[in-house]
């Protein structure tokens, strides 16, 4: 009695529950497909949800159909019957942020008049392929031609009572299936001489998200089917596909060879083609193909137009590394969400393979554009599949340390009366680097305002900034730096014999760190953050203004997991001689330091590791409060 009045409970806060959700998939020798999908709403509230004002389904001419057979509501005894020719068909918006048009179509039936008790019922029917994009005389196709696969997830955002999806195997191409993430239950019927895979799934808890939450598809249920016999079959049909188009013409050789003459070193080389397609091809996706979506561009025609997305930059990559001599290869990944063992289409997006040896360097001039690193450290632990004429295995992007992807700065603080005066030297490297020479690409405005706003939410007092240098966004040399001289009036507390200022490396520190607020002791998911990192800021004193130093050290975390560590001491004699290199012996001859160390080295946490952070950092952030005692004027 008590499970039922809690059921009520949830489902009566989202206004609605879906009683059924419902899918039956028949699939074919050519791969394609044609599902029936049924859904039954229950109105539980007065106030109708925004979600159910219309009804809408998705589809991309020569790829796929899509059809309402009926949208009806029943109410009592009643059944009505929305008239489908109230259908409105138009584009959908396009694919991130507006830079996909792939000519996917939306129709869309507007629902009038819904009231608590009604139920909402709508069958759809699909026919065709699984993947984006048009196609040339054949009207429909998969991905993998002659082979099925199926992605679902059996979690909703509100609560549903039950789900089900059914497969009518076909006899000469049997799938397997793989269950992630959790439960979902499976049993297998024969009706009728047909084979049919029956999962399910009852009273589904709709999911919570968290900041910092992984891809739905690495936390909530999920059924992989296929029939795709191995990654090595996957690895031979990209092949070829992409081959005809990653394949250097005389036009990408000339470009190759203009791009590196001069150029001796192979390292310097992959750079400057690599720098080429990351910087000047345009991110853009327009209808060029056949196979849009999975099949790459011709090199040849990438070059030309200046723009392609991930694939066709991918493919240009190849193509110019190819004409230098390099062993390079297409491949795909997954960017955002993890891959699961089991041969089947889950990739997004498209990177480089360099052989080297017997394995690859990755390259990827798409997520990594703007950023000194040819592979972005945000994808490191990714599955990876390389196309290769005799197949290939998937294979693991190599996770990045901290101390790679890392902020460093030295902070020289000086005070004369009530002002501070500071000159700080910051480097980014790995992903940091990227991060902030994009702020730069944007002009030097952008890096102004960065600085101002950053620097603001450190001091209390009146900020000026009198110098400002940084590296030119372009120049890949060395990672990102930024130089800033200024002052601060007003922040210094005086009194009649000695003067009280707050170091600020905490305050510095953690405004680098921008998941740190997000931080809660009642973590019920995964916490994911970009890439494994490091800060670290080390503020030097004038020790000869010192009146009473505070020496302190504390190390919180757990090993190979995270590291909190902050130290106020004197600087030690080398670390001396370190900085009168770095501040041209400016006649300091002895410096006090106060450091703070914020280390990351996992990419993704456990609840549990996140509730310990949340306890340590709680504790860490004593350090922000503390004052150091300066001798009076």
């Amino acid at each position: 009695m008590l499970k039922l009045f809690l059921s009520l409970f949830i489902f009566a806060k989202f206004g609605y529950v879906v009683e059924l959700d419902s899918t039956y998939e028949v699939y074919y020798q050519s791969g394609i497909s044609e599902r029936i999908e049924y859904l039954r709403y229950k109105i539980l509230s007065d106030q109708v949800p925004e979600k159910l004002s219309s009804l809408t389904i998705s589809y991309t001419p020569y790829y796929n159909t899509a059809d309402f057979e009926y949208v009806r509501i029943i109410r009592g005894k009643d059944t009505l019957y929305l008239d489908t020719k109230n259908i409105v068909d138009v584009l959908a918006p396009p694919d991130l942020g507006g830079t996909i048009f792939w000519g996917e179509r939306e129709k869309i039936l507007e629902v009038k008049d819904l009231r608590k008790g009604d139920i909402l019922e709508s069958k759809v029917r699909k026919y065709g392929g699984n993947w984006l994009g048009p196609t040339g005389s054949e009207k429909y196709k998969t991905p993998y031609p002659g082979y099925f696969n199926q992605i679902m997830l059996f979690g909703s955002s509100v609560p549903v009572k039950k789900k089900v999806y059914v497969l009518e195997e076909l006899k000469e191409k049997p799938v397997k299936y793989g269950i992630f993430n959790g439960k979902i239950k499976h049993r297998i019927l024969n009706r009728d001489g047909k084979r049919l895979h029956v999962f399910y799934l009852k009273n589904i808890k709709p999911y919570k998200s968290e900041p910092f939450s992984p891809s739905q598809y690495d936390y909530l249920p999920k059924l992989i089917v296929t029939n795709i016999p191995s990654w090595r079959e996957m690895s031979r049909i990209e092949f070829q596909r992409a081959e005809p188009n990653v394949t250097p013409d005389d036009r990408v050789k000339s470009f190759a060879d203009s791009l590196c003459q001069g150029i001796t070193d192979e390292n310097e080389k992959i750079k400057k083609l690599f720098y080429f397609v990351a910087d000047e091809i345009r991110y853009l996706g327009l209808i060029e193909s056949e196979m849009e979506g999975y099949e790459p561009h011709p090199a040849s025609l990438t070059l030309e137009k200046r723009s392609g997305v991930c694939k066709d930059k991918a493919a240009l990559l190849v193509a110019l590394l190819r004409a230098q001599g390099f062993k390079a290869y297409y491949a795909t990944t997954a960017a955002g969400m993890r891959m699961e063992n089991i041969p089947a289409d889950q990739t997004n997006h498209a990177i480089v393979a360099l052989e080297k040896g017997n394995d690859y360097k990755y390259l990827d001039p798409t997520i990594g554009a703007g950023g000194r690193d040819l592979m972005p450290a945000s994808e490191g632990g990714q599955s990876v599949l390389v196309s290769r004429e005799e197949g290939d295995t998937l294979r693991t992007i190599p996770l990045s340390s901290s101390d790679s992807n890392k902020v460093s700065i030295f902070l020289f603080t000086d005070i004369k009366g009530d002002t501070v005066y500071f000159n700080y030297l910051m480097k980014f490297s790995g992903g940091f680097d990227q991060q902030y020479r994009r702020i730069a690409q944007g002009g030097r405005k952008g890096i102004e305002r960065f600085v101002r706003n950053s620097l603001s939410n450190v001091y209390t007092g009146t900020l000026v900034i009198d110098s400002l240098s940084f590296t030119e966004p372009q120049d890949y040399s060395d990672y990102f730096k930024v130089q800033i001289f200024g002052k601060v009036s007003n922040e210094i507390v005086k009194t009649p014999d000695f003067k009280l200022y707050k170091p600020v490396s905490f305050k510095i520190g953690k405004s680098f760190v921008y998941f740190l607020e997000s931080l809660t002791s009642e973590r019920k998911l995964d916490f994911k953050i970009r890439f494994p990192q490091s800060v670290e800021v080390t503020e030097y004193i004038p020790y000869s203004k010192v009146e009473e130093p505070f020496v302190k050290r504390q190390i919180l975390g757990k090993e190979n997991s995270y590291r909190l560590e902050f130290v106020s001491q004197k600087a030690d004699e080398g670390a001396t001689k370190e900085m009168k290199n770095i501040t041209r012996n400016n006649g300091v001859q002895d410096w006090y330091l106060v450091s703070t160390m914020l280390r990351f080295d996992k990419v993704q946490y456990s609840p549990d590791e996140v509730r310990s952070m949340y306890r340590d950092y709680r504790g860490f952030q004593e350090n922000e409060s503390l004052w150091l005692i300066l001798k009076g004027e």
